[in-house]
């Protein structure tokens, strides 16, 4: 919307002065103007989400913050928001606490219900682009765990790292 579409706007409701109708039909105008922009603004800013918050992990994982915290996968490496038909969730609930290295993802979640939180392994050193990627994905995960198990098995795979708790989103 410029400068010379207000003035324009303007002038036509000085034109019509108290005109109920008129005005409101202006008003309406203004409404899905406003509207239109804003669907602009949002739809290119992320490009598709502006108000998520992406950390890439490596090799086409990210950890995704906006409504909710998740770890995905994208077969495509999708670096536009991590988002395309080839995304998938690969830690589900709230992420509260994660990390990573060249070869592991560690995460810890809570569900929605309040239950005990759940932790995930997820092993990187594999190649996930090939077909039925989605299977191979979830025998990559080891989840969910309760923190004991969590706790053997990377001791067990000797993952030298410790789970980071995310501040707010």
């Amino acid at each position: 919307m410029t400068l010379m579409d207000l003035e324009l706007i303007i002038m036509v409701m000085e034109y019509y002065g108290n005109n109920i109708e008129m005005k409101k039909f202006v008003k309406f105008g203004l409404t899905v103007m406003l509207m239109v922009l804003g669907l602009v603004i949002l739809l290119f800013t992320c490009p598709k989400y502006p108000f998520m918050k992406i950390v890439e992990l490596g090799d086409n994982f990210a950890l995704l913050q906006q409504d909710d915290t998740d770890i995905v996968y994208d077969r495509n490496g999708d670096k536009e928001c991590f988002s395309s038909s080839e995304s998938v969730q690969v830690v589900p609930f709230e992420v509260v606490a994660y990390n990573f290295n060249d070869r592991w993802i560690i995460a810890k979640s809570d569900s929605k219900s309040g239950d005990n939180p759940q932790y995930w392994i997820i092993d990187k050193q594999y190649n996930f682009s090939r077909l039925g990627y989605r299977e191979e994905l979830q025998r990559q995960t080891t989840g969910p765990l309760d923190s004991i198990s969590f706790y053997k098995t990377i001791k067990t795979y000797g993952i030298d790292l410790q789970l980071k708790y995310l501040s707010n989103k």
